[in-house]
């Protein structure tokens, strides 16, 4: 079965996770679809175009059954398929073939580097996988939600997205269609242009501890008010001695709302660093004198 080296990056979603075992791992599909997972991120890339995989020089076998490969596997295939800028990428396919007919509870990847054929076994993983398909089908049956409001993991997403980005690279401007499911599920599709292959994704919303929304505040509001630097504009601050200072903003702020150096140094001369105006002029600090 032949797949993409784009097909095998959905392997930049994966996590090792001690409580669930079987997300360390990579699914193919007998039709050429790879189906990756994390605690609550699922992505799957369609099969390359059969019509210019026709023309890669790597040979191609039939795989009968859905296979399991754990992630570090496929992450090593993945260094080691060069990204191909010289034949329109007909280096970065990889045949795919299980082992099982011989008795060998094994995957062997095939593919060509520099000219030569070069392959690596990998060993399967012979557990259940999650029902992924539960989770796509109850994410993209569900209707649409609008308004859009849903939190989300930051550091899981952002690893989603640059994930999706080297599936189907942006380098021509293609964009990334993401919807919202009702029960707060995201949708993320794109096309890689150049093997026409599709990728789909669906992260769950945040719903661990925590899942309380986060209420706008008055600066928040204020942003929308127009009020540009309401509440900020009547105290100018001077750091002195890593203490922070209040200086009146009559004798230090100009009509712009800027502070001089020059003010700040008078008016930080007439005060005092709990606030009120000093009674004198503070003493200089006395030098070290020099040794005879």
């Amino acid at each position: 079965m032949i797949v993409t080296k784009s097909s095998l990056l959905a392997v930049g979603i994966v996590k090792r996770d001690k409580d669930l075992p079987k997300l360390d791992n990579v699914v193919f599909e007998p039709d050429g679809t790879v189906v990756a997972c994390a605690r609550n991120v699922v992505i799957a890339v369609s099969p390359p175009d059969y019509s210019k995989a026709s023309e890669a020089p790597v040979v191609q076998t039939l795989l009968d059954r859905r296979i399991i490969v754990p992630a570090e596997y496929v992450r090593a295939v993945v260094k080691e398929v060069k990204t191909d800028k010289t034949f329109g990428g007909l280096t970065e396919y990889v045949d795919v073939y299980s082992c099982a007919a011989a008795g060998n509870n094994e995957a062997l990847f095939t593919w060509i580097r520099d000219g030569e054929s070069q392959s690596l076994r990998a060993d399967l993983y012979d557990g259940e996988y999650i029902p992924y398909r539960d989770i796509f089908k109850r994410s993209l049956t569900n209707p649409r939600m609008t308004p859009v409001r849903v939190k989300m993991y930051r550091a899981r997403l952002k690893t989603l997205c640059d994930t999706l980005d080297k599936i189907a690279p942006n380098d021509t401007e293609a964009p990334v269609y993401i919807e919202f499911a009702m029960n707060g599920d995201m949708i993320m599709r794109a096309v890689n242009r150049r093997t026409g292959q599709r990728v789909v994704a669906v992260m769950t919303h945040y719903s661990e501890r925590g899942g309380d929304w986060l209420l706008s505040n008055d600066w928040e509001r204020g942003l929308c008010d127009g009020a540009e630097g309401s509440g900020h504009d009547s105290v100018a601050y001077r750091v002195h001695r890593r203490r922070r200072v209040p200086v009146h903003s009559r004798s230090v702020v100009d009509s712009e709302g800027k502070a001089t150096a020059a003010r700040v140094r008078k008016a930080f001369r007439k005060t005092g660093v709990d606030g009120s105006r000093a009674t004198g002029t503070p003493k200089p600090i006395a030098r070290r004198e020099r040794r005879r």
